[in-house]
């Protein structure tokens, strides 16, 4: 959601996660390509604050409650939010 900065609703989150089910090599470059266009044409700002998120996120490590993973989770779900 952060690559791509489309708001989306948890009933629209049905297929969050891609599964290419066919093995042919033009169903996963089409989606590819799609992905690509969507994100070119994204403005600048919107790709910017996606890519801070992540490395925030991806810099968040062990704390008082283990590995990191809870509060990490935590911190992107309310950015998400924002």
């Amino acid at each position: 959601m952060f690559a791509t900065a489309q708001p989306m609703r948890a009933d629209q989150l049905g297929g969050a996660v891609d599964v290419v089910r066919s093995a042919a090599e033009v169903a996963l470059d089409e989606r590819v390509m799609e992905t690509v266009s969507r994100l070119v044409a994204m403005p600048g700002q919107a790709q910017a604050l996606g890519k801070w998120a992540f490395w925030t996120q991806a810099d968040i490590t062990a704390g008082e409650r283990g590995d990191g993973f809870q509060e990490a989770a935590e911190w992107a779900s309310d950015a998400m939010v924002r």
